[in-house]
């Protein structure tokens, strides 16, 4: 999606209902928000999506663009994709707009915009109709009256610094809107509050339901007043619904559309106590602060905690939070719900809490720390703009936060506010996979305890090392990934591909145990080696016959099937796997069916786990994976 002038597309996200629909855009325009919800037909703007002219969301379509741009020769025909030229003359071209509202009138001011990255907004008015562009093919559109009521489809125009363009009549669309806010309860400011909008339709049930399913929406932000517009619609009864974050519609309101701008107005309830946690949050001497983020999470051992939306503002400065929902609603696991908050001045800080029980929460901030950690050595090391340092919380103290972007030239990052505790201070080194994707892997830990005030560190490069694999007969098609094995650094893996002569070369490696897994048909195999030792090694690897389970949850299919962490499924449904080529077919072989049995191999004991191999198909819920192994 190309700029619009100086106003930036954020998000486009198109509703459809019943052949037709609206389409929300959030402008950033001269660095000031607004949210703006605008009318999307086949017969418009080409930069977005299509819709029925008879849409049930109420679009007004109007007619095509080549019947509301006049241009001779066909000049301003619409070009779908058309890419702007280059500009090779120093001055612009002079063109003569006729803007026209839907009565034939002239508006007494209009806005043209040249939709290309980097083009201008430029101010219409029967008394300035000549304005000037670059030369080349330049894509325009011009919206006119109170909060952009009117507005015209894209079109293009060839401009040319040989020629004189002819004038330009464009007659825009538009003229019924709805223009309202959202009434809060007092007390209450809650940073945003989410708007949806949907005509009634003869013979069609409109009910909150279908509003949320099917009809327009946008957030209406406290900055702005809660107040919202929804243009370009048909005539006629609409039903408006507002909810708080990630909640459900709580207040509606039925509108009448005519000409012109309808007023509206959306009155929220109050709050629901039980779905929220109160929470006060202090500074060091007791001072209550107000720029902070709230938020509350529920975490049951999955990789990634289940996030609240945003907290609600309260007039005494306290925060109500929503409750974070367990997955599938089911919080009698052992999770437990966590507040976060976010200080820009202190830093982060967590505290549990019980909801239902809990129904007040006070955060305390101590006064914070801040490390300036630096890598010795590091300039002229030969590692520059490879290595990186990361902070990583410990012993229960909140993440730190996104860290500074990148190690100065001398090798320094400076990381604060923090919550005074315990920190791991982690030297990342950057590799490279034969696809070109770069990853950074931790390469030395150094524990750090914080306490409140100002730090320095420093931290040694360790000793780098470089091994060279060598594959025997190899075949034409094969690769390698290389997993570090050591607790310290985390089990990371690079992957390159076999090259010339089977060989493949692995460079800046930390001193440790190595797994080497090779890919390559039946020659596949598994095999190990520490580092410092020797610079070339012939691969001697394990056959691949079998599937080490992953787990990442503990709600996941996987483990709701029976399978633990370490797990090596060695055959199915009574038949060992023997090489990678065969295990991966007998292993697919199952997906057809409702029910196989896994051969397991768990502390030196085999036993069996019956699946539906069915279930194991939603990769996004098996809560871990299965990676070739060797027994």
């Amino acid at each position: 999606m190309k700029p619009c002038g100086k106003a930036i597309f954020l998000a486009l996200a198109p509703l459809l209902a019943a052949g037709g629909g609206i389409t929300l855009v959030l402008l950033l325009s001269h660095g000031n928000p607004e949210v703006l919800l605008v009318s999307v037909d086949a017969d418009r703007d080409e930069m977005l999506p299509a819709v029925d002219a008879d849409a049930g969301t109420g679009v007004d379509a109007g007619p095509r663009p080549s019947g509301t741009v006049s241009v001779p020769d066909g000049k301003a025909a619409s070009s779908r994709g058309a890419k702007p030229d280059r500009a090779t003359a120093g001055e612009g071209v002079p063109l003569r707009l006729d803007v026209l509202l839907p009565d034939g009138n002239r508006p007494a001011s209009a806005t043209v915009t040249v939709l290309e990255r980097g083009g201008a907004s430029k101010p219409w008015s029967p008394a300035n109709p000549v304005l000037s562009f670059r030369p080349g093919t330049r894509r325009l559109i011009v919206k006119a009256g109170e909060d952009d009521l009117y507005r015209s489809g894209s079109f293009d125009v060839e401009l040319s610094v040989d020629v004189e363009p002819e004038p330009v009549t464009v007659r825009l669309s538009g003229g019924r809107a709805i223009r309202g806010r959202v009434l809060l309860p007092e007390g209450l400011e809650p940073p945003s509050v989410r708007v949806w909008l949907l005509r009634f339709l003869p013979g069609h049930e409109t009910g909150v339901e279908r509003l949320v399913d099917e009809g327009g929406n946008g957030q209406v932000f406290a900055r702005d007043g809660y107040r919202f517009v929804f243009r370009h619609l048909k005539a006629g009864t609409y039903l408006l619904g507002a909810a708080w974050e990630r909640k459900e519609v709580v207040a509606t309101s039925v509108v009448q559309v005519g000409e012109g701008f309808t007023e509206a107005e959306i009155r929220m309830p109050p709050l629901d106590p039980r779905g929220f946690v109160a929470v006060k949050v202090f500074g060091p001497d007791g001072e209550a602060l107000d720029d902070v983020r709230v938020s509350t999470e529920y975490r049951d051992g999955s990789r990634v905690p289940v996030r609240s939306g945003k907290s609600i503002r309260k007039e005494d400065g306290a925060r109500l939070a929503p409750h974070a929902e367990p997955r599938g609603g089911d919080d009698s696991r052992d999770g437990r719900h966590v507040v976060k908050v976010v200080s820009r001045a202190h830093g982060r800080k967590e505290v549990a809490y019980r909801p239902g029980i809990d129904r007040e929460v006070t955060v305390r901030f101590e006064a914070p720390a801040v490390l300036k950690a630096s890598v010795a050595g590091y300039a002229g090391s030969g590692y520059a703009g490879k290595l990186d340092l990361d902070l990583e919380a410990r012993d229960g103290v909140p993440a730190p936060g996104r860290s500074p972007s990148a190690l100065t030239p001398e090798g320094t990052k400076t990381f604060g506010p923090l919550a005074p505790g315990g920190y791991d201070l982690v030297l990342s080194i950057e590799h490279r996979s034969s696809s070109g994707r770069r990853r950074a892997h931790p390469v030395k830990r150094v524990p750090v305890d914080l306490a409140s005030g100002r730090r320095e560190i420093s931290v040694s490069i360790p000793p780098l090392h470089s091994v060279t694999l060598v594959v025997k007969d190899p075949p034409d098609r094969a690769w390698f990934h290389l997993e570090w094995m050591n607790g310290e650094g985390g089990g990371w893996k690079i992957y390159r591909d076999l090259e010339a002569g089977g060989k493949v070369t692995f460079t800046d490696l930390p001193a440790g145990t190595y797994e080497a897994t090779f890919t390559g048909g039946v020659k596949s195999g598994v095999m190990d080696f520490s580092l410092p030792g020797p610079s070339t090694l012939a691969f001697e690897g394990r056959v691949i016959d079998a599937l080490r389970v992953d787990l990442s949850s503990t709600d996941g299919t996987l483990a709701r099937a029976g399978f633990l962490d370490g797990d090596l499924v060695v055959g199915v449904d009574g038949k060992a796997f023997e090489n990678r080529l065969q295990m991966m077919a007998l292993f697919k072989g199952t997906f057809h069916k409702t029910s196989a049995v896994m051969t397991v191999l768990r502390a030196g004991a085999e036993l069996e786990i019956e699946i539906n191999p069915q279930r194991f198909m939603d990769t996004r819920s098996l809560g871990g994976r299965f990676e070739p192994d060797a027994r």
